[in-house]
């Protein structure tokens, strides 16, 4: 009869270990990011196009709203989008980053369609140049946008826009230029784009972006 028991009550312990396991999955799957997810370079470039496919779904959406109409030479240049990137990606995954904001001083500043708006929540520097560092390699450099507002090293989460983005990969190809690697997208709603990557300690960061 123990031994009976003991038989039911194992399945039954499992049954609820399987449930949880499999609710959190699914609870969670969409939500999570890996933040520390690089791109790496490969030689086979069938494990890279699948790596660079996973890596552009994941920041598309940062790069496109987020541009502007400014003319740089190249997008690593562009230090108000690297920052409007950064703070876009933070605010995207605020549960991530949220031990980490802090409120300052309420300070107004002029979204992309030129509306006022008006935020107190601020961010360490150090984390928006980890985030411009990762992506683009770029850290340090000065933030002078007005619509940002710097206190005690600790920058405004200004927020340019969060228009909906849905750039939907059709294919890709990869090709080695001297020092870069050129990733051209073709989008489902037939754009083209043309990726420059540099490499720095075995992984790539983007350098820029072409019609």
């Amino acid at each position: 009869m123990k031994d009976k028991y003991f038989y039911y009550g194992t399945i039954i312990l499992l049954l609820i270990i399987c449930f949880i396991n499999y609710s959190s999955s699914n609870s969670y799957a969409y939500e999570y990011v890996d933040h520390n997810y690089n791109l790496f370079y490969k030689d086979n470039k069938d494990e890279l196009s699948k790596d660079v496919r996973k890596y552009l779904n994941d920041i598309n959406k940062y790069i496109f709203r987020n541009s502007n109409y400014e003319v740089y030479d190249s997008l690593v240049d562009n230090y108000d989008f690297l920052t409007y990137f950064a703070i876009d990606y933070i605010l995207d995954n605020y549960e991530y980053y949220k031990k980490g904001v802090v409120q300052l001083d309420n300070y107004s500043y002029f979204d992309k369609y030129n509306n006022k708006k008006t935020t107190n929540q601020y961010i360490n520097l150090d984390i928006i140049y980890g985030i411009t560092y990762k992506y683009f390699g770029v850290r340090d450099y000065a933030i002078t946008n007005s619509n940002f507002n710097v206190i005690d090293n600790y920058v405004s989460l200004s927020r340019y826009t969060n228009d909906s983005v849905d750039m939907i990969i059709k294919n890709l190809s990869i090709d080695n230029i001297g020092e870069y690697i050129i990733v051209n997208v073709a989008y489902a709603d037939n754009s083209n784009y043309s990726y420059k990557f540099y490499i720095k300690d075995n992984v790539l960061r983007l350098y820029n972006i072409e019609v």
